[in-house]
This record gives structure tokens, C-alpha cells and sequence, in this order.
């Protein structure tokens, strides 16, 4: 077995020479501030190219940030005083201000807010320490100074927020390739005597684009840990403050990070197998594994930090690892004393001691941002020199999926599923090998538990090759001058404004703090009301504005500092000779004119906002062209794999574009011009290869599917960063937020938009619905007319038929495509604003606005897709996340039906088919499974009760954060003793699936499922039937509200009508209810009546009042009387009131009668006035009960066997005979009791306070 190296010896048997072509490069990857008193420097942690462990610091960063010169009272500078001599009295006052003024320069910079025709004066202010930065900023701030350059230096490690200012003034990495040129390799007696250590002035350190293999190391790691409290089959969670339970193997694996097999995978566990581990029937030559034995936990987590500090790797990552791991493994250090030790031996730092005092700011704790309303909080240790990433988050961000266990993410990717070994068999092996450690049957599960750890780690190192996690995240930190840890937790808005902040540093000089301002409302996209039907006639088409918003940033020089809101200022600057753009928009319902200094096509004019998104937007076109480019390269390549593999001609398909080739093609020399450039040595038409040269062009797959993945993630990105500069102007806390800038981007959208519904009509096409960047159109019915006729006659099948008629749309779809487009060229008087055809849709449905679908005709034209993923859909509510499996099963039956080409059903009759045969068909229990988070620390009352009643019924409840299955039941309806339906919440309602599976009693609630979200999806269904506009509203003239406001009543409309049929094959009699509960109330008036005439002269006003009073009124009367305090004015009330009151409690208690008297003689406002004095609950309590309070110990018993003994003769349902016995038992015996203990304890203690 071999044994583990370190790093270094693993890189240096890759290569010794850190150099290529005479230079140094290193790829950083995470980074820390050094801290200093006296200056500011910064250290990064990455790879040299042959994958050695290196250290970069980088010194002499400028401490510096810029202050506008401008008048300003508190510092004595007037507006009369010259830029000259403002800037030398800022000066002097500054130098008094702070004594680590290091410099002070003027420079000329442009505001970003507001255009500005010539640049403004500011001082740029450096200062020797940070902390005199920031104390000298804040200080200028509360003078009312503009500061520009104002990167927080306040935070934390990577929290520190100026490396990101120095990153993007001098443009080197702080995630990819960097050239050290003029860099001192320091001798090994350094603080890093196991690493290359260098230092680099910050001139002399930049980022290069480099072919160069990506050496850094990556760590996959998994443990298991061990629950003394299970039992059998029932697993328990592990506690870490439960000494017993413990972590007995951690698995882990090393490979570098443009490899996806790991060189080495290690086992570290206190359980002893054997000498050569589980051997894998899949695995025939698996060397790299190492095992390590462990006598104890203790022991364990000591040679694990051992195996870290050997590796150093750059990146650790795990499947949940910052929800359960780190923060396991970090208390069970605590438990035994060596979280200091251990954390001073992971640390890159070969001489670092940390303080036990500190160790508590080492468990980082972060909340990131997974979807637009989830947010999950990750806790993992500080490792310096090392970027922790969650597997498990990377995957919630990029896929939002109700369930995501490991194997259900390798099931999602397509990749070997985990091995099966349930906890209860893993801790079933750990119980047998503690018991009999050497026993040879156990010492083969030790293997099996150990094997069954590293390849739940070695699993990830597959899901990141096909997740591509790495490459996007790290060109997202490169493009956006940030670092890794940045792209995997922060939000993209930071990123973007760093970008932003280096496009125009050389130019403008502004704030890039964030700070919480006043939220204004603006108007979004232009939405054209939809036409609600079903298209089976003609096809319609779509067309999409390309990359809109950005498109109109670009296109009208929308940016910060090109605005005017000012008519004056913008009539003043035409006369100059600017050409400037207006738009009209609504600012919180308020109409106004916005004008924008246009860039007259002169990319010199740009605005920063242009100027950044040029740039993104030509790299994004180079991506997409390299990306085809391997796209390609795969689809050859993987072509001529298929004719090693001796598949049949007939199974072979080319790549798309590639017409088929002849028959026996393969053993031809020369073919047809399509196939041109296919393949290597095709340039000449077809040769016959030998099976090594195939072999080497079908090898070549891997790789061009590693390119496709790389520049499709940088695409990506780029295309996410492009959207996110509009949010930035609409988005309150950003230093950029300006909601007049961003209604005019909206504003400039609708009427680009609204031009092309225009000119589409003007061309005698129908506009069928519009949303924001596209509208869905039909050609002119006269050029169908041929087709008609042939169709007709006979001469064409339906489906040839609807071919023609989608062969001629795509002819007519080109033509509209460029007509918009000369308009918008016109208008816009560039030509960056263009309209593309998207797609055919044929047929096609409206249900509302956002609600649409079809099937989609792009390359080819098929109208028999094979699922719905062949369909196009829009907003349909069984596209959305979270709806249960039977209601999207419904939606996508109905929904496929509806546009089934051969049907001529209507919407109703396709819905109402449907809908019963979904009512006819046997209940799946799994199909109705609905999940939920449980999140306690928010108040989530549905989701809180329903955790609080498992736990008082003995159930599992699901961990903090986690989600958790469950169905809806039906319960039976309850009444109290009034006969008043007790409304049922829904958290008593839900049950787990598994408790419904194995409880006969419980069945599924389908009125709740069928008559909630299901009715509602069907309701929208039966629109393109039911939709209609009261008489005399013209579609045209409606609002956006009015128009809500007329498809509310339609689905209100249609939901009734699917409510009838359900109700009527259910059988439900929905007066049953109602009536039932009438019933109960006449027998509770007839018996109470009977009551009081038997109780009353036994037990008094007082007695009755408790007894008829089951909802506690008088205690919530008593309640609002505590409240005031004594006055004459009450009391007078109290007193002229008594019999009132007395008789109202006794006659009609339910209708709260005390309560509302004592409410409205409060209310008065003489008594209001008066009020003072002590409370006057003693005196109600005199009033009614009388000073003897005795006697109600005798009448308890009595009340209630007079109640029992009177019910029992009349015939009431045995149930509510029960039901009434109780509730008079729970009534008399225990709340009168406890009421008057309360009232004794109450009474006593305000007469002695009277006293």
C-alpha cells in the first residue's frame, strides 16, 4: 500500500521548473490582508505551473481615496474662492484632521452622477494606515464632502473589499494567471519553508490569458460519523455534544484541477480493515488508495489535519460539508481540546499560534443567496491560503430543485449513482467492529464502510467536471477583478460594480459603497394583451429583441453621467451641439421628461454603462463563436467513435447541419461538398482512415467537450452580468441607484417594442400577444391562399398541410424580421437594436398574459414531440417549482392534448375529459407529496405548528433548514358546544407521507389538492373558452389593473365550473356542514335553556356567567378593563350599568356585549381624560361574585353532574354527547378552578397594595 506524500513531492514529479518562456506564473486562487499598521499590503495563495504550493506577497498598494473640491461651510471654502484655492484650504484642513496623510494631489475626475461637460477637481488623499483612511473619510462624510475611491478596508480576511480597488487599478488576478516580473523569491528560513514564497511590488505583478494546465489542488472530502442512539432500523441524528457519538472515517481525494480522477484517494478511519481495502469489480487497477488507521476519533481528526497540512490544497469542497461537516467536525474538536492545534497545523503559516480567544472568529458563518426568496446559511473553517466551496449549494444555485441528495444530484447529471449502504448498516458496522475488531467478516465491512466514504468524496470530483463549477466561477472573479470565494457567495451586483468601477476609474470618480436609500416605483416592460385562443389555423412566430436592455443602454448611451432631468440644462446643451435622446417616464405615478447625451455612434462618447457592456458583449460574441467551434469538434469527433464502435450506417447520425452520407460511404475516397471540413482530412472529400487515426479523433471527445463546458459557462456568465447593470440602476442600496435611469431603460424597451407591434400590423400581419423584448406574430391570411386550395382539394394530409403552412411562415418571418429591424435602425439611428425570429409556433395557446405555449418549429418541423420538453411553455403553473407530481402530470396531459394537431376537441371538452379520467384514476400517494423548509427562526406559523405537534406526538421533526415531505388529510369537520364549526388549520391537516402510507384511517385530501391549485391551473385552461370583456371595453383602452381585474373574474368564472363537475362526481354535499352544524345549535339552545333552569337558583349570575362563557369573554373583558384605571367617570358608568351588564353577560355572552360596553364607555373622551387612580378589577370582581367566594368549591361538582345527568335521556349523537360531557368536565372542574385560585391570589395582593 502506498504511502501519502506531501504536495510538493507530488508536484515536483510532475516538473521541476516553475518557469515558462523565462517568467514566473502563478494562478492565485484565494487571498488574505496582511495586517499592518504602517501600510497595506495583500497576500495571495495559488499554484505555481507545475502545481507547487506558492505565496505572492504583494507590497507598496496606495492607501488612497479622492474628495470633490467644492465649497462647503463647515470647512470654510466659499463658492467665490477659486479651484486653486479651495484645494490648498482642503488641504490644510485635512493635514490638520488627520496626522497620516501620507500625500495629497489634485486630479480631474467626472461625477457619475449627471452629465457634466468638462471634469471636476478632486483631491486625491493618501493616507500611511488604513485605519486613518477610514477615519478621515467618515470624518470629510459628515461635512457634507462627495468621496470617491471608498473601498471598505473594515472587514475581515476576504472581506476586505480594497484589494478589490488595487486589483482593478493595476489589472492583476486574484483568481487566474499572473506574470511576476521583478519578483524575489525569498530562501527557505521563511515563514513558509514548505512553500515557493515570493514578493512583488504591485507594479509588477499582471494578469495574462495563458494556455497553461490549471495545477491547483482540490480536496473532496466525506465523513462519517456515528449515532449511539440508534436503534435497528431508526436513525437518529448525531449530536456532537453527545460524547459517544463520533466521527470513525473521513475519506477523502487530491486531484488537480484540470483532471477529473483524483491521483490519490485517502481513507482515514478508526475502524481496521484489511491491508487492501474493498476491491471494486469496476476498478481494475486502483493504486492511489491510502488507509489510514486510527486507534480513536481523537487520533482521527489529528491525522486529518496532518493530511491537510501535507496537501495544502487550494480548494476543499464537500456535499453539504458547509451545512453539516465543518461545523461537526469543528465541535468535536472543541470536545476534545484541539480546535487551537489543529487549526495551527493547517495553517499555511509554519510558525502561526492563534489565541484560543480567537478561535470562536475561525468558524465562519455566511448566509448565501440560492434563488431569488432562498437563502441558506453555511458555516465552514477559515483555512488560510484555501477556498471552501459546498458542492450541494453550487448545485441549489444553479438548479433550484425540490430534493437534492447526493445521489438524486448524480442521477440530475447523469453520473454513477453512490454506493447503497444505509446509516443503519454503516453504524451496524461500526457496532461489530468495535465489538470485535479483528474478527476477518468484520474487517471486510471496515472496508466496505471506508470504500463506501471515499467514493461519496471521489462522486464530487465527477459532478464538478460536469458542472462545470470551477471554470465559470473563476473567469467570473477574473473578468469582474474579484476572487473565487466572491463567485461562489457573493451576489452579482458586487461583482458588477467592481467591473463598472474599473471601466471608468481612469475617467469618473464615485462612491462604491452600498447604502440604503428611498425606493421609488417605475414602469416595467410593455406587455400587448393577449389574444386568449387556441391557434390551429395559421402559425404564429416569435420575435425577440436581442439582449434588450443592454441593447438599449448601448444603443441611446443610457448611462449614470450621460442623464439630464433638467429642461433648461438640456435645452443649454443642444445649443452647444450635443445630440441628446428624451424619454418620457412615471417616477411613483408621476410623468416626466428624461433626456440623455447620445454617443452620436463615436465609441469615444460612450458612457460608462456602454462602454462596459461593449465590452462584454464582443467577448460574449467570441465565446459563442469558439463554443460552436467545439461544439462541432465533439460532434465529428464523436461521429467517427460511432464508426469504431462498428455501429451501422443507418444508427450513425451526423452532426447537425451535416446531410446523412451515401450508403457505404466509408469505403468511398471522394464525397459530396457538404461534408467539407468534417472531420480530420475531409477537406478533400471522404478517405478511408485506419482505426489508429479514427481512434486518436474519437479520444479527442473528453477534451472538446471540457472546451464546450468551459465557453459555454463563460458565455454564460457574461450574459448574467450584461442583465444585472439595468438592476444595479433599480436596486435601492446600490451606489448607482437612480430610478429615473432605470425607468428609462424600461421606458425606451416599451417603445422599441411597441414600434414593432406597430410596424408588424402596418405590414397586415397579426400581432397575437407582446411581452416585454418579443411579440408573437401571424402572416398575412393571403399568402396562405394556394396552400389552402390544394389543402382543399384533398391533395395534402393534415400534417403536410400544416408543413406548407410553416414553411411559408419561415419565409414571411425573415422578411417582418427585416423590415422591424430598418425601422429600429431609423429610430435608434444605430444599428445595435435588433429584432431576431426565434421560433415558429404551431399550433399555438393564449391563456393569459405570460401564460402561453406551442410547439415550437426552429431547424426542424415535427408536431409530434416526444415530451414536454419538446413543447415551448410560458408561465403555466405546472411549469413552476414546487407544484405537486399529480398536478403537473395533469397540466402536461391537458396542456399536449390541447395542442394535439389531430384533435378537434374545444379547450372545455379537452379539460373536462381529462379532469375525469384524473378523478377516475387510482390515488398515488406519491404523487401528491408537497415539500417545505423548516426554518424556525422565522415565523412561518403553518410550518412551525406543524413541527411542534410531531414533537408532541413523539415524531421525527426535520433539522433546522432542511426540507421535509408531507400530504394533506382529511379530517373530519369539529363543532364546540355551541355548534359552531371549529375551523381547522392547515398545519393539522398535513401528515408525513410515510404515517398515510402505514395508517389505514388516513386518507388524502383531494378537495384540498383538486379544489386549491389544480382548480386554479384548470380554470386558466378554460380561458381561451370563457374569456370575454364586459360589453363596450375596447382590450386597447384597458389599464394593466382594469385588464387584472377582467381575467380575475373570468377564472373565477371558469373555477366554478370545474367546481361543479368535481363536486358533482365527489358526491359532496356542501350544505351538510352548514346544516349539521344548525342542528347542534338548536339542541345546545334547547339543552342550555333546560340547564339554566336547573342551575340558576343553585348556582347564581356568577356560576352561569363561567358556564356559558366556553370562549373565556369574561377574561377577555376583565383584560381591557386592567388596562384603565380607576376614575369617577367609570365607576359612576359601573355602578348606573350593573344590572345592564349582568343580564347582557347572562343573556348573550357570545355576542362579546361586555366587551363593546366597556370598549365604548373607555372610548368616551371625558373618561379618557380622567383616567387615573388604581386598577378596578377587585370592584368587577365584587360586583358580581360578591365578597363570599366560598361556595363555587361546592358548585364545580354540582354544575357538572346536573349538565351529564340532563343530556343523557334526550337522542343526540353519541358523539357530541361526548364531546358536550367533556367540554362542561373541562369547563367546571378545571378553568373555574383555576379562575378562582387566580381571582383569591389577585384579590389579596391589590388589597394589600391598597393598604
Amino acid at each position: 500500500m502506498p504511502t501519502l506524500k506531501t504536495r510538493r513531492e507530488y508536484a515536483l514529479k510532475y516538473s521541476k521548473n516553475i518557469k515558462r518562456n523565462g517568467e514566473i506564473y502563478f494562478k492565485s486562487c484565494a487571498n488574505s490582508r496582511i495586517y499592518s499598521k504602517l501600510h497595506y499590503s495583500h497576500r495571495l495563495f495559488g499554484s505555481l505551473i507545475n502545481g507547487e504550493k506558492a505565496v505572492v506577497d504583494i507590497t507598496n498598494i496606495p492607501i488612497y481615496f479622492d474628495c470633490e473640491i467644492a465649497p462647503n461651510a463647515e470647512l470654510k471654502l466659499t463658492s467665490d474662492m477659486s479651484d486653486e484655492e479651495m484645494a490648498r484650504g482642503m488641504r490644510k484642513k485635512i493635514e490638520v484632521m488627520s496626522a497620516s496623510v501620507f500625500d495629497i494631489k489634485v486630479i480631474e475626475r467626472k461625477p457619475l452622477k449627471g452629465f457634466h461637460e468638462y471634469p471636476s477637481k478632486y483631491l486625491r488623499i493618501q493616507m500611511c494606515t488604513i485605519s486613518g483612511r477610514e477615519e478621515l473619510m467618515s470624518e470629510l462624510q459628515s461635512k457634507g464632502m462627495i468621496i470617491g475611491n471608498d473601498d471598505s478596508t473594515t472587514g475581515r480576511g476576504n472581506y476586505d473589499k480594497y484589494i478589490y480597488h488595487a486589483c482593478r487599478e493595476y489589472e492583476f488576478k486574484l483568481s487566474g494567471w499572473n506574470s511576476l516580473k521583478k519578483a524575489t523569491l525569498v530562501d527557505k528560513t521563511s515563514d513558509f519553508s514548505a512553500y515557493k514564497y515570493f514578493t512583488i511590488d504591485v507594479k509588477d505583478i499582471h494578469g495574462v490569458d495563458v494556455n497553461i494546465p490549471d495545477r491547483r489542488l482540490i480536496m473532496s472530502w466525506d465523513i462519517e460519523a456515528f449515532s449511539s442512539r440508534s436503534i435497528g432500523t431508526k436513525n437518529i441524528f448525531v449530536d456532537a455534544t453527545i460524547k459517544d457519538d463520533c466521527i470513525f472515517i473521513i475519506g477523502l481525494t487530491f486531484r488537480w484541477a484540470n483532471q477529473l480522477e483524483p491521483f490519490v484517494k485517502v481513507g482515514i478511519s478508526s475502524i481496521k480493515g484489511t491491508k487492501n481495502g474493498y476491491k471494486d469489480k469496476r476498478i481494475t487497477n486502483d493504486m492511489s488508495r491510502i488507509f489510514i488507521y486510527a486507534s480513536c476519533e481523537k487520533t482521527l481528526l489529528k491525522k486529518f489535519g496532518k493530511v491537510i497540512a501535507m496537501m495544502a490544497p487550494d480548494v476543499i469542497t464537500g456535499f453539504n460539508c458547509c451545512g453539516f461537516d465543518w461545523k461537526y467536525l469543528y465541535d468535536r474538536l472543541v470536545l476534545y481540546n484541539l480546535h487551537t492545534w489543529f487549526y495551527n497545523l493547517i495553517n499555511i503559516y509554519s510558525d502561526y499560534s492563534i489565541d484560543v480567544s480567537k478561535m470562536k472568529f475561525k468558524l465562519l458563518n455566511k448566509s448565501v443567496k440560492l434563488t431569488k426568496y432562498d437563502y441558506m446559511s453555511l458555516q465552514y473553517l477559515d483555512v488560510p491560503g484555501t477556498v471552501i466551496c459546498d458542492t450541494m449549494v453550487a448545485f441549489r444555485r444553479s438548479k433550484p430543485s425540490s430534493s437534492y441528495s447526493l445521489k438524486k444530484v448524480l442521477d440530475t447529471f447523469g453520473l454513477p449513482s453512490k454506493v447503497d449502504l444505509p446509516y443503519s448498516e454503516l453504524f451496524r458496522y461500526y457496532r461489530l467492529c468495535q465489538k470485535e475488531p479483528d474478527s476477518l467478516n468484520n474487517l471486510k465491512k471496515a472496508d466496505m464502510a471506508i470504500y463506501y466514504c471515499i467514493e461519496d468524496a471521489h462522486a464530487l470530483d465527477g459532478l464538478w467536471g460536469r458542472m462545470n463549477i470551477l471554470s465559470p466561477a473563476e473567469d467570473l472573479a477574473s473578468v469582474t477583478y474579484t476572487d473565487l470565494l466572491n463567485s461562489f457567495t457573493r451576489p452579482d451586483s458586487e461583482r458588477l460594480t467592481n467591473l463598472l468601477a474599473n471601466a471608468g476609474c481612469r475617467d469618473f470618480s464615485f462612491s462604491v459603497r452600498f447604502t440604503d436609500m428611498e425606493k421609488k416605483k417605475y414602469e416595467g416592460g410593455y406587455v400587448v394583451v393577449p389574444i386568449y385562443s387556441v391557434n390551429k389555423e395559421y402559425p404564429d412566430f416569435a420575435l425577440d429583441v436581442q439582449s434588450l436592455y443592454p441593447s438599449a443602454i448601448r444603443a441611446w448611451n443610457l448611462s449614470p453621467e450621460t442623464i439630464v432631468k433638467n429642461k433648461t440644462e438640456a435645452t443649454r446643451l443642444r445649443q452647444k451641439g450635443h445630440v441628446l435622446n428624451s424619454i418620457v417616464v412615471t417616477i411613483d405615478g408621476e410623468r416626466q421628461k428624461i433626456w440623455f447625451v447620445w454617443h452620436e455612434n463615436d465609441p469615444k462618447k460612450y458612457g460608462l454603462y456602454p462602454r462596459a457592456l461593449t465590452k462584454l458583449f464582443n467577448s460574449r460574441l467570441e465565446y459563442k463563436r469558439l463554443l460552436k467551434k467545439y461544439e462541432t469538434l465533439a460532434a465529428n469527433a464523436s461521429f467517427l467513435q460511432n464508426i469504431i464502435s462498428g455501429k451501422k450506417e443507418k444508427d450513425i447520425a451526423p452532426p447537425d447541419g451535416v446531410n446523412p452520407p451515401p450508403s457505404g460511404w466509408g469505403t468511398i475516397t471522394e464525397g459530396p461538398e457538404d461534408y467539407e471540413g468534417f472531420g480530420v482530412g475531409m477537406k478533400n472529400g471522404y478517405k478511408k482512415y485506419s482505426t489508429d487515426e479514427l481512434q486518436y479523433e474519437a479520444d479527442q471527445i473528453s477534451y472538446y467537450d471540457s472546451k464546450c463546458l468551459f465557453y459555454y459557462g463563460r458565455q454564460y456568465n457574461t450574459k448574467i452580468l450584461m442583465n444585472t447593470m439595468y438592476g444595479l440602476s433599480g436596486f435601492a442600496s446600490h451606489p448607482f441607484y437612480d430610478p429615473c435611469l432605470a425607468g428609462s431603460i424600461t421606458g425606451f424597451s416599451q417603445t422599441v417594442t411597441r414600434l414593432a407591434e406597430q410596424k408588424a400590423k402596418e405590414s397586415n400581419f397579426i400581432v397575437k400577444y407582446g411581452d416585454t423584448d418579443s411579440i408573437y406574430v401571424s402572416p398575412p391570411r393571403h399568402l396562405f391562399k394556394n396552400v389552402d386550395k390544394i389543402y382543399k382539394e384533398g391533395k395534402y394530409t393534415k400534417e403536410e398541410y400544416f408543413t406548407e403552412l410553416v414553411k411559408i411562415t419561415l419565409v414571411e418571418a425573415d422578411k417582418l424580421q427585416n423590415i422591424i429591424n430598418d425601422m429600429l435602425n431609423k429610430y435608434t439611428k444605430t444599428t445595435i437594436v435588433k429584432m431576431l425570429y426565434e421560433e415558429v409556433l404551431f399550433p399555438s395557446v393564449y391563456f393569459g398574459k405570460k401564460k402561453y405555449g406551442g410547439i415550437p418549429h426552429e431547424k426542424e418541423i415535427d408536431f409530434h414531440p416526444k415530451n414536454i420538453k419538446g413543447y415551448f411553455v410560458r408561465g403555466l403553473e405546472f411549469k413552476k417549482k414546487g407544484n405537486t407530481q399529480a398536478l403537473v402530470n395533469l397540466g402536461q396531459d391537458i396542456f399536449m392534448k390541447i395542442l394535439d394537431i389531430h384533435s378537434d376537441k374545444t379547450v372545455t371538452e379537452v379539460v373536462e375529459s381529462s379532469l375525469m379520467e384524473y378523478l377516475k384514476s387510482d390515488i398515488n400517494i406519491k404523487d401528491y407529496i408537497r415539500e417545505k423548509t423548516y426554518r424556525p427562526e422565522r415565523q412561518n406559523i403553518c410550518n412551525l405548528n406543524f413541527v411542534k405537534r410531531m414533537k408532541l406526538m413523539g415524531r421525527k421533526i426535520p433539522p433546522a433548514g432542511s426540507k421535509f415531505s408531507f400530504v394533506y388529510v382529511t379530517r373530519n369537520q369539529a363543532y364546540d358546544i355551541r355548534g359552531r364549526q371549529i375551523k381547522k388549520s392547515t398545519a393539522d391537516t398535513m401528515e408525513y407521507p410515510e404515517t398515510v402510507e402505514n395508517d389505514p384511517t388516513l386518507s388524502l385530501d383531494m378537495m384540498h389538492y383538486i379544489g386549491g391549485s389544480i382548480q386554479g391551473m384548470l380554470a386558466r385552461f378554460l380561458l381561451p373558452d370563457n374569456f370575454e370583456l364586459p360589453d363596450g371595453v375596447n382590450p386597447k383602452d384597458c389599464s394593466d389593473d382594469d385588464f387584472k381585474h377582467y381575467d380575475a373574474i373570468c377564472v373565477k368564472s371558469s373555477a366554478r365550473q370545474i367546481e361543479a363537475i368535481v363536486t358533482q362526481y365527489m358526491g359532496i354535499d356542501k350544505t351538510y356542514t352548514s346544516t349539521r352544524g344548525r342542528e347542534l345549535q338548536a339542541i345546545y339552545r334547547q339543552k342550555r335553556d333546560v340547564v339554566i333552569k336547573e342551575l340558576l337558583p343553585t348556582v347564581g349570575h356568577a356560576g352561569m356567567i363561567l358556564l356559558d362563557n366556553t370562549k373565556g369573554l369574561f377574561f377577555k373583558a376583565k383584560e381591557e378593563i386592567a388596562k384603565y384605571n380607576t376614575t369617577p367617570e367609570i365607576k359612576k358608568y359601573l355602578a348606573t350599568q350593573k344590572d345592564f351588564v349582568e343580564k347582557s353577560i347572562f343573556k348573550n355572552s357570545i355576542t362579546y356585549t361586555l366587551l363593546y360596553s366597556i370598549k365604548t364607555s373607555v372610548a368616551h373622551k371625558k373618561i379618557e381624560q380622567e383616567i387615573a387612580g388604581f386598577p378596578i378589577l377587585d370592584d368587577i370582581i365584587r360586583e358580581l361574585y360578591g365578597s363570599n367566594m366560598d361556595p363555587y368549591s361546592v358548585t364545580v361538582e354540582q354544575t357538572r353532574n346536573v349538565i351529564c345527568d340532563m343530556l343523557e335521556p334526550f337522542d343526540i349523537d353519541k358523539t357530541y354527547i361526548k364531546y358536550i360531557q367533556y367540554q362542561a368536565y373541562e369547563l367546571t372542574q378545571l378553568k373555574m378552578a383555576r379562575v378562582l385560585s387566580k381571582k383569591r391570589a389577585y384579590v389579596k395582593a391589590l388589597c394589600a397594595t391598597r393598604k
